[in-house]
């Protein structure tokens, strides 16, 4: 393959998502010959995983169909990257190129080990969306960067977010006060500790929180925040322009706090028996608040 002109980054990436909020992306690494495939299902308005997934990548293209997802539906990708990625060249295929069926048997040709080995039977049907974008990114490499893949000499990889942390809004926050003025209270420190004893030698507890705390709601503070202020007085004009916007933004957060609030039944269940004095404080500040049965209801 050429040479990629010295750029850090080698990543050409293709991503698509359908109207259930579900992203399929591909990252072809040019340098390595490696194709890195991931599928999800957004649980985040700001698009979280696609952020973290981009930003991991630093791709030197983006590749993406047109920015309709319907005939009055705009893409919600097609916005982020738009938004957060304005330097990134973009490449708008047709959504014809994007071709799950073309990307599955690209990917059995092309794939240096057996299909069998990467699962794809079972992928094709449930990750019908990166193989698409895997069509995708293969036909616009082939075609830029003028060259052939050979058949049976790429690496492929399924992968995504599901096994990783994702850092989001409030992570990032909370990780850059603990670098920057990292705790020296001493009994603190030791209570984290006693609570990652106990997670580690607990395996029950520490899948069950896994299990339960994917239930909640990402970026819960901002849904919240939404609760705690009023606007002030403004013109019957400008209520009009604003209604409609902050009535869905309204309806998305009690959504999502209803969400939260289904899943406090499951984690009090699960911390019903610790014994770290943090997690117990936990249990009894947030499991056992009768406040959030009143909101409940």
């Amino acid at each position: 393959m050429e040479d990629d002109g010295g750029e850090s980054s080698s990543f050409v990436v293709g991503i698509i998502e359908n109207r259930a909020k579900e992203v399929g992306l591909a990252a072809f690494d040019l340098r390595s010959a490696s194709l890195h495939l991931s599928q999800y299902i957004e649980t985040s308005s700001s698009y979280q995983n696609t952020k973290t997934l981009l930003h991991f990548y630093d791709p030197i293209v983006i590749i993406l169909p047109p920015n309709k997802l319907a005939s009055n539906c705009s893409s919600a990708i097609t916005e982020l990257v738009d938004r957060f990625y304005g330097s990134v060249k973009k490449a708008v295929l047709p959504r014809g190129c994007f071709d799950d069926t073309k990307g599955a048997i690209l990917i059995k040709n092309l794939a240096a080990k057996e299909p069998s080995a990467l699962g794809l039977d079972t992928y094709y049907k449930q990750y019908y969306l990166c193989l698409a974008a895997a069509a995708a990114t293969l036909k616009w490499t082939e075609a830029e960067k003028g060259i052939v893949v050979t058949n049976h000499s790429l690496l492929v990889t399924f992968n995504g977010s599901f096994d990783h942390m994702n850092i989001d809004a409030t992570r990032t926050r909370l990780l850059r006060a603990n670098l920057l003025q990292p705790l020296k209270d001493i009994e603190t420190i030791n209570a984290r500790l006693d609570c990652l004893d106990e997670l580690m030698s607990n395996e029950q507890l520490f899948f069950g929180l896994c299990q339960i705390l994917r239930k909640f709601p990402k970026e819960t503070d901002r849904v919240l925040c939404h609760f705690c202020f009023k606007p002030k007085k403004v013109t019957a004009e400008a209520l009009a322009v604003e209604r409609a916007k902050k009535s869905q933004v309204l309806v998305s957060s009690v959504i999502l706090l209803k969400t939260a609030l289904d899943a406090l039944p499951l984690l009090s269940k699960v911390l019903k028996d610790v014994k770290s004095s943090l997690l117990s404080n936990i249990y009894k500040s947030v499991c056992e608040n009768e406040k959030y049965d009143l909101i409940k209801k």
